[in-house]
């Protein structure tokens, strides 16, 4: 075997295995065609890999030649679909995904054919290499067309997202194009573009960086999470409505007859066996409050898209208001800076809620013996300069701070991973994680401080068009 061949069978071997750890990671539709599309490409360097190997004779290196353009038929749209449930594109794109293993499927029925691969010859420095037939054109074709619509579909994706999100498809994009360009320079030969295959040297970068990406930067790590977190918000909800009914039509005959009880009994009783009653009514309005706001709190968006003008300091005023009793049972003080021309930002009003509900519990659960809550939001903006014009940019930041316990720098690393939790008893693990993926969502960022013993501060950034948007 020769240094060509050894790649390939590396490129192969670790494919399919990373394919296997991503599966196991994320059992779900996504994992499921990334399995499928590394299946193909790892089938097509296996016999890609024997075919220029050398050591073969003719007979033997037209089957794997056959066999691994065979492989190859299948590699576009394994890759799309894999790249549309990735990226969780449209029905209407998703449609297309048929067509194109029909497609493949049709000139699958030639692969053993002299109009498929009719023969091999030496080509460059390999005794046997493919060379096309009639049909085979068909197949070129498909192949860059769809690549590199893939391709459009993962770079037009990064314009749009932030943070995590857009690390793991740039990731992704890196690491496919890696091998995408290293298998596609193999057309060229048979075509009797006389092109050095050094491409087949690079391809085993693509197992290493969806590696580091799989590891690090928690790419295909399970949607299921959020998946099962949105179906118990749902069923908070019907509960809350129920509950919100319930509750109401009690609250309100008890506030018309203690009024009714306080307007009938002044001026014939002494004022303080009338103070208990209206005791009684300021506890009822803050019970009606209370339940208004929690059926307010979390409400979905009368938009299609769920995403609003929303003003960031009632979100922030409403979270305050559900831990404000444990605020005062703890010893925790506020301090709440806000300035007066706070635009509103464009975000989802319920989960940015959950947001700020999640890091206001986080804090209060730093602070068991007391301590501070600040709550500081601002208004920057950034100058964007490029070919002459001039464009600002503008974002809101809001930055959290509390003063209890901290955080060491390792358990600093793991504070947005899924399920890792020092709380073993009562906690998840899901509340940060769940906190940066909504702030994500919502084209926002999320940055976290923190020094043991002394407190932990967490900034968010979300955008706005303008001051006075």
């Amino acid at each position: 075997m020769n240094l060509y061949s050894l790649s390939l069978l590396f490129f192969s071997n670790c494919t399919f295995f990373i394919a296997l750890i991503a599966l196991l990671k994320r059992n779900d539709i996504v994992g499921k065609r990334f399995l499928v599309f590394s299946i193909f490409a790892a089938g097509w360097a296996g016999f890609e890999a024997i075919t220029v190997s050398n050591v073969i004779e003719y007979e033997t290196a037209l089957l794997t030649a056959r066999l691994l353009n065979l492989m190859a038929l299948f590699i576009p749209p394994s890759w799309l679909s894999f790249v549309f449930a990735f990226l969780g594109v449209s029905e209407r794109k998703e449609k297309m995904i048929p067509y194109l293993y029909i497609y493949s499927l049709v000139i699958a029925c030639f692969s053993f054919t002299p109009l498929f691969v009719p023969t091999v010859k030496p080509i460059w420095h390999f005794n046997y290499f493919s060379t096309p037939g009639p049909i085979f054109h068909f197949f070129t074709a498909e192949f860059f067309l769809v690549t590199v619509y893939g391709f459009y579909e993962l770079v037009r994706s990064l314009k749009v997202q932030t943070g995590m999100k857009k690390n793991q498809i740039l990731a992704l994009t890196i690491a496919t194009l890696i091998g995408f360009i290293g298998g596609s320079l193999t057309f060229l030969p048979g075509y009797g573009i006389s092109f050095p295959q050094y491409g087949l040297l690079i391809i085993p970068l693509y197992p290493f960086i969806m590696a580091y990406a799989v590891i690090r930067q928690g790419l295909l790590d399970s949607g299921e999470v959020l998946a099962l977190h949105r179906e118990k918000l749902m069923l908070t909800g019907l509960m809350t409505s129920s509950i919100n009914h319930e509750i109401r039509n009690p609250l309100f005959l008890l506030q018309e007859l203690s009024k009714k009880a306080i307007s009938n009994l002044k001026g014939k009783v002494d004022m303080n066996l009338i103070k208990p009653l209206e005791n009684m009514e300021v506890h009822i309005n803050r019970m009606n409050d209370l339940v208004t706001r929690l059926r307010e709190f979390g409400k979905p968006s009368t938009t299609n898209t769920n995403i609003e003008l929303v003003n960031i300091v009632k979100v922030i005023d409403d979270a305050l208001f559900f831990v404000q009793q444990e605020l005062r049972y703890q010893n925790v003080d506020i301090n709440i800076d806000v300035p007066n021309d706070l635009p509103p930002i464009h975000a989802n009003k319920g989960q940015l809620e959950e947001v700020f509900l999640n890091l206001f519990m986080n804090a209060l659960q730093a602070m068991p013996k007391g301590g501070v809550l600040s709550i500081i939001l601002r208004t920057s903006n950034i100058v964007h300069r490029e070919k002459g014009n001039r464009s600002t940019k503008y974002e809101v930041q809001c930055t959290i701070t509390d003063t209890g316990i901290g955080m060491t720098k390792d358990e600093l690393k793991h504070i947005f991973t899924p399920f890792y939790t020092k709380k073993e008893k009562e906690g998840t693990g899901l509340g940060l994680y769940i906190v940066k993926s909504l702030v994500e969502q919502n084209r926002g960022n999320i940055k976290v401080k923190s020094i043991l013993n002394q407190g932990t501060t967490f900034q968010l950034l979300f955008n706005c068009n303008s001051r006075n948007d």
